[in-house]
């Protein structure tokens, strides 16, 4: 393990190996922040809808496609109910969720929630 040290006193020292450490410390972070959402604001406040929206694609890019499946799904139940079908929240994350299960390989799911959406949208 090499550590790199910076003149500047203000710049915390990092270690060679620390990017391969951060998608376990992302993954961390992406789930305790919800449920701290969601015992002080409640599962359909809207700062929470838009977290879990904001997670589902960080939870994608790191290759946790079923963690981004939930949440897109979650979020989508819960705007269908809150605001309608037709609700942006509603339409965008059924897409996502679409675009999460083709990347998971789950094509069949994928294309019926994309056709289901497209649906929504005519």
């Amino acid at each position: 393990m090499i550590v790199c040290v910076s003149p500047n006193p203000l710049v915390r020292p990092t270690l060679q190996d620390e990017p391969a450490a951060q998608p376990a410390r992302i993954r961390l972070a992406l789930h305790h922040v919800g449920p701290e959402f969601v015992s002080r604001l409640g599962p359909d406040h809207e700062l929470t809808m838009q977290l879990l929206t904001t997670r589902a694609p960080s939870e994608g890019s790191l290759g946790l496609w079923n963690d981004a499946i939930r949440d897109d799904l979650a979020i989508y139940n819960l705007a269908v109910r809150k605001q309608g079908p037709l609700s942006f929240f509603a339409v965008a994350t059924l897409s996502d969720a679409s675009l999460a299960e083709c990347r998971a390989g789950r094509y069949g799911e994928g294309e019926a929630n994309a056709r289901q959406g497209a649906r929504g949208v005519q």
